[in-house]
């Protein structure tokens, strides 16, 4: 059986860059065994609720699709069109097509107060973030689909097939 430090070192090879390894590894040197032992590893056995596995499986495979879809119709734009063009399509669905400029519908704000520190918010405070924030960047598109729900992300990709192929 591999210990938890194995296991962190086997995930660092596929997943995490030399600089986060290392910063992890510097936690968790910190931490003593019987901790690890008897607090950490009884968490790693345990399995998943069925609907977040499933979640984080559409999740995949939507953003997956979706990039590979903008790749395809922006393949010979200018560098990263593909992704700025797919995060302000998604901003066009999640504001149910009206532009932002102009407003955020409420179908838009509940996507935002999704996020842990925006639950709680008013309508100005996320609306005064998304104006001052990077929150709203073209790199954010995997955030974007991660506030959806498996039925949203679907809708998602309807609406987006409809407004490609005109």
């Amino acid at each position: 059986m591999k210990t938890l430090r194995e296991r962190i070192k086997c995930i660092s090879q596929y997943k995490w860059n030399s600089m986060i390894y290392n910063m992890m590894q510097d936690k968790l040197d910190s931490i003593p065994d019987d901790i690890i032992r008897e607090h950490i590893i009884p968490y790693t056995y345990e399995p998943q609720p069925k609907t977040l596995c499933d979640d984080v499986r559409n999740y995949y495979h939507v953003l997956n699709e979706l990039k590979a879809m903008y790749a395809t119709i922006y393949s010979n734009g200018y560098n990263n069109e593909d992704n700025d063009w797919l995060s302000n399509d998604i901003e066009r669905f999640m504001n149910e097509d009206f532009p932002t400029m102009f407003g955020y519908r409420d179908f838009f704000l509940q996507f935002y107060r999704r996020m842990f520190l925006l639950q709680h918010a008013n309508e100005n405070k996320i609306i005064s973030l998304l104006n001052t924030e990077s929150i709203r960047m073209s790199t954010n598109v995997p955030r974007q689909i991660a506030l959806m729900t498996p039925s949203e992300r679907e809708n998602l990709k309807t609406f987006l097939i409809e407004i490609n192929q005109d």
